[in-house]
């Protein structure tokens, strides 16, 4: 069990910078400041990112709560979300025939 704990805390130490960059440069992208941000804007964003982590890991102190939430929001995106995207592209390509894609294909080969 040692061993097991070990490793989820290695996993967590890692994962946190890792997962830091692309949700820093979502949040730029969202407001419009993805073109040359200021060092201030990176350095405060990135703080208040980390700020926020750890008040929630300070908050959820059990780790079990924190996957149940993440596993429902998973399985209600795959039963409903993506079935419905599926749908929306079959209706869309249904209207695009499929024998100019085989051609385009053909022709790349």
């Amino acid at each position: 069990m040692t061993i097991a704990k070990a490793g989820m805390t290695i996993n967590i130490f890692f994962a946190i910078p890792l997962n830091l960059s692309p949700c820093r440069l979502q949040i730029l992208i969202l407001f419009g400041k993805d073109k040359n941000p200021s060092d201030k804007l990176h350095y405060s964003l990135t703080l208040v990112l980390l700020v926020m982590s750890a008040g929630v890991a300070m908050l959820i102190p059990n780790i079990v709560t924190a996957i149940g939430v993440l596993g429902g929001i998973c399985s209600t995106s795959l039963c409903f979300t993506f079935p419905s995207i599926l749908l929306t592209l079959s209706f869309l390509l249904s209207s695009f025939p499929l024998s100019k894609i085989h051609s385009s294909q053909r022709e790349t080969l």
